[in-house]
């Protein structure tokens, strides 16, 4: 009898956990609107450690998006830059990347910038 508890237990807590992550990576709450291209629309929100990048798609096709030289100065006194892809983002959905580092607990400090922002159909075309 304790098995079968510990297991529905764990399957509910699984449940739920799924849920809360679906529900919170389709959530805009405390994201910046960046601006919008044909119905693909970036928002942004800056942490310490690092931005996080939604992408929100209301067209009627899975689009890619890639945000290029994303920059910033951080507290190790090292700038770094990457581009941030977020693909694979079906119609009427919202998804997220991030521009951040792994290599020690630096913060960003002062600005950030990046280039420009592109999204496709076409993986390959970024």
């Amino acid at each position: 009898m304790i098995m079968k508890t510990n297991k529905l237990f764990l399957s509910i807590t699984l449940f739920l956990f799924v849920i809360a992550t679906n529900v919170n990576a389709q959530s805009l709450e405390g994201y910046t609107y960046q601006s919008t291209v044909d119905g693909v629309s970036l928002y942004y929100k800056v942490g310490e450690y690092g931005i996080t990048f939604k992408i929100k798609n209301e067209r009627n096709k899975m689009v890619h998006v890639k945000i290029y030289n994303v920059t910033s100065q951080w507290s190790d006194n090292r700038t770094r830059t990457k581009d941030v892809e977020i693909t694979y983002i079906p119609d009427g959905k919202i998804r997220g990347g991030s521009y951040d580092h792994s290599d020690n607990y630096s913060k960003m400090v002062g600005k950030w910038s990046f280039d420009n922002w592109k999204w496709s159909e076409k993986r390959e075309d970024l």
